[in-house]
């Protein structure tokens, strides 16, 4: 990811600076404090470009360090120091990652929420060399669940991918609540077989009405059993339970199983849906029939 598609992820924005300077009382005062943050975000901006070309600047490095960990500075200030070291992670994560992720770890305790949302979702652009991180990124996720704290804590842990006894439970716990859940059953997934045990999870949110949940947790389900024993029997069973349109979203699970075969139940309803009155749910069928068949 470049430098500057990786800072609009960040989405720091104007907001930051209304909050910043909604405490003025005097037109003056709040010139002053809007001059303050202006320089002080493009100072560390050109820090920040300073690492990106050369990632051996120990100087630049350790000003953008000082900024972030500055409760003396002003916060959009801090907030965008911390931005621009999670980001500098996609291209330096293992030149960086001793000297910025001690950092971000300890800002994951910080007073300001701005600057704990930016450290979790910071410490995911390090991904394994962030592993440090992984028992203080899962007690965020619980600790600040429906939070953007909590997503970003869940989109890190699964780029992490590492100690999976710790990440997943969390993971789960945070999925099963249903805060959060989209990011949570992401990173599950991208955890493999390593996350099975979030099987039953995944089978509960495959049948949940929001078809962005379902479809994650499709995706997931393909990703954590791979031997098929949990989403076949899922998809047929949430199947015969629903109706209509509902039973479109059940169906396009079945795109997850990719090459792997259809066990006859699942075949059955395919074919079944074929003929279904909800167009979109029988049009989908066909192309999933048309589809294996090319296969076979």
């Amino acid at each position: 990811m470049k430098l500057n598609e990786a800072r609009r992820l960040t989405n720091l924005g104007p907001s930051l600076l209304l909050i910043a300077v909604i405490g003025c009382t005097a037109s003056s005062a709040c010139a002053d404090v809007a001059e303050e943050i202006k320089e002080g975000v493009a100072h560390v901006s050109r820090l920040s470009d300073r690492v990106e070309r050369d990632p051996t600047d120990a100087e630049s490095v350790a000003r953008l360090l000082a900024i972030a960990e500055d409760r003396s500075a002003q916060g959009i200030v801090r907030t965008n120091a911390v931005a621009e070291l999670g980001i500098l992670g996609n291209t330096h994560a293992q030149r960086l990652s001793a000297d910025v992720v001690p950092v971000l770890i300890r800002l994951l305790a910080d007073d300001d929420a701005f600057i704990r949302r930016e450290a979790a979702q910071g410490l995911g652009f390090y991904g394994q060399y962030a592993k440090a991180a992984v028992p203080v990124l899962a007690n965020a996720l619980r600790a600040e669940r429906g939070s953007d704290v909590s997503r970003f804590a869940a989109w890190s842990l699964g780029e992490i991918g590492e100690q999976p006894e710790i990440a997943v439970p969390a993971l789960t716990e945070v999925a099963w609540a249903g805060s959060d859940e989209n990011e949570a059953i992401d990173a599950i997934r991208k955890f493999g077989v390593e996350a099975a045990e979030a099987t039953p999870v995944l089978v509960t949110a495959l049948g949940d009405s929001d078809p962005r949940y379902a479809t994650n947790a499709a995706r997931a389900l393909a990703a954590v059993d791979p031997g098929n024993r949990a989403l076949s029997p899922a998809i047929v069973r949430l199947y015969h339970q629903q109706s209509g349109a509902a039973r479109y979203f059940v169906l396009a699970a079945v795109r997850e199983l990719g090459d792997r075969p259809w066990p006859p139940e699942l075949a059955k309803i395919v074919e079944s849906a074929s003929t279904e009155d909800h167009v979109d749910t029988r049009n989908l069928a066909e192309q999933l029939l048309e589809t294996r068949n090319r296969g076979e």
